[in-house]
């Protein structure tokens, strides 16, 4: 080999060598080396209906062929996204697109012939055919220290906007360069605009209520006097008032410690210049009765109960306690008692009969209630009712009189006096028998136990028992008299 293709060689070999320990430095330097993306507004100030242009610039731009997505936030009840212009200083060859969803507007790039010539190039051969070194070909991506705009996204603004709308960054990634490593991407300045918003002078109400009752007339915006009557159980009442324009102020007086008789609501409303008010009044009507007019309830007959005020002269068991029930829409007196389900209810029949009905709130069913044929067992009420022809008296039992906890009661006695029952139902509506301890107060289901049939072999056992007893007497007697025959007859002696 002559010296003059050894140098060649060696120099060759230096080459690769360099190119080696360069390029891990080069792509080391790359990967590390941080984006900060940051936004800017084309305006400081805008009024609704004016255009603003955000900008998304990069503080540099270390040969990047691919970023995104990039989440531009932005509030939707102040602006509307309309579209996107993509820089100039990109080059031409570089894809940016954006979409918008829910207030997000999502940006990636893509530079497809950088990175398809990039891929072209590590194909080209790093010497000629005499084996010496060629030049290789130059990165076509684009290198800038200086700050590059990306794109412009265009907003409009609503008339619904508030005195200042932001723009800001929510997330980054995606970021690639020429040598195919990931460039950190940092989020950077956000942007806010100031809004001018006119004063408005509407101060009128867009909707008007009550949660304690329909308001009359019917709401208009133009009505400004209403009318309402509530039950003497409501002191206080919750107005919902919506004004027209979301920008105006809502001032509500009078709504709480309403007293007996009428009393006046007052529903101010200020325009958002402040200077232009609407004022619209409700009459509250508290009414003397506790109970509201029309107020009922079914049971699961069908059969409908009023309820009616509860005379001071009604007496209510120790146990029971003044509660209130929901029925509907109003809340009504009841009266309850610790672990009882049922809670009592002052009513009126269908047969315009008033009193206390036991009400179970988890099957609808109403008990006619009597303190004196009420019991309680394990928290379950019971009610002594009227023995039908349907119900059949257990056998052995008869009518008496006697005491069960501490009240005079009508029910049954077995003839031996050791058991007692009544007929109950239970506060699901279920009647039966029951047995009653007067000494402990116990009440338990009455089971009645039938007398067992006679047996079938009991029968026959007697029967054949009978049989034998006869022929055992009748065998006896003949053997007596045999044996007394043979007593008194003389054997005769033959003589020789």
């Amino acid at each position: 080999m002559s010296k003059k293709r050894r140098i060649h060689i060696c120099i060759v070999l230096l080459a690769c060598v360099v190119s080696i320990l360069v390029s891990p430095i080069h792509n080391r330097v790359s990967a590390d080396e941080s984006v900060t993306i940051n936004l800017s507004s084309s305006a400081s100030q805008v009024k609704p209906g004016d255009s603003i242009a955000i900008s998304v610039t990069f503080n540099h731009f270390p040969r990047l062929t691919r970023f995104g997505p990039i989440e531009v936030q932005f509030d939707t009840g102040s602006v509307s996204y309309t579209g996107m212009t993509v820089s100039s200083s990109l080059p031409s060859t570089f894809s940016v697109v954006s979409s918008e969803t829910s207030g997000v507007v999502v940006i990636s790039g893509t530079d497809v012939d950088v990175e398809a010539q990039i891929q072209a190039n590590k194909l080209i051969p790093t010497t000629d055919e005499q084996g010496q070194p060629v030049e290789p070909p130059a990165d076509p991506s684009m290198l800038s220290s200086d700050s590059v705009l990306i794109c412009t996204l265009n907003f409009v603004v609503l008339d619904a906007a508030k005195s200042e709308t932001r723009f800001w960054l929510s997330n980054s990634s995606g970021f690639k360069d020429s040598s195919e490593q990931p460039v950190n991407s940092v989020l950077g300045s956000f942007a806010a605009v100031s809004v001018d918003t006119p004063g408005s002078s509407d101060a009128s109400l867009a909707s008007l209520s009550l949660d304690a009752g329909q308001i009359e007339p019917a709401f208009s915006p133009t009505i400004y006097d209403y009318r309402v009557s509530v039950p003497r159980s409501i002191s206080n009442v919750v107005v919902s008032a919506t004004p027209l324009d979301i920008k105006s102020q809502v001032i509500i007086s009078g709504q709480n410690n309403l007293v007996v008789g009428e009393n006046q609501i007052r529903i101010t409303v200020v325009a958002q210049n402040v200077v232009s008010t609407q004022e619209y009044r409700i009459s509250v009507v508290r009414e003397e009765s506790y109970i509201p007019s029309g107020a009922s309830i079914t049971d699961p007959e069908g059969r409908t109960f009023m309820f009616i005020d509860i005379p001071d002269t009604l007496i209510v068991p120790l146990e029971f306690y003044p509660d209130t029930i929901r029925i509907g829409k109003y809340d009504l007196p009841a009266y309850s008692m610790e672990g009882l389900k049922e809670v009592l209810l002052y009513l009126q029949n269908p047969e315009g009969e008033a009193g206390l009905f036991a009400y179970s709130p988890t099957t609808g069913t109403l008990i006619e209630f009597d303190p004196q044929k009420s019991f309680f067992r394990a928290s379950v009420l019971f009610s002594i009712q009227p023995v039908t022809d349907s119900s059949k008296i257990p056998g052995g039992f008869e009518p008496i009189s006697f005491i069960f906890s501490g009240r005079s009661v009508e029910g049954y006695e077995s003839k031996d006096g050791k058991t007692r029952i009544l007929y109950l139902s239970d506060d699901d509506g279920a009647k039966r028998f029951y047995v009653v301890d007067a000494q402990t107060n116990e009440i338990y289901p009455y089971i009645e136990h039938p007398e067992p049939p006679t047996s079938v072999y009991l029968i026959l056992f007697v029967i054949f028992f009978c049989i034998a007893v006869v022929e055992a007497s009748t065998i006896a007697i003949i053997i007596y008299q045999l044996r007394k025959r043979r007593t008194i007859v003389t054997p005769r002696v033959r003589r020789v």
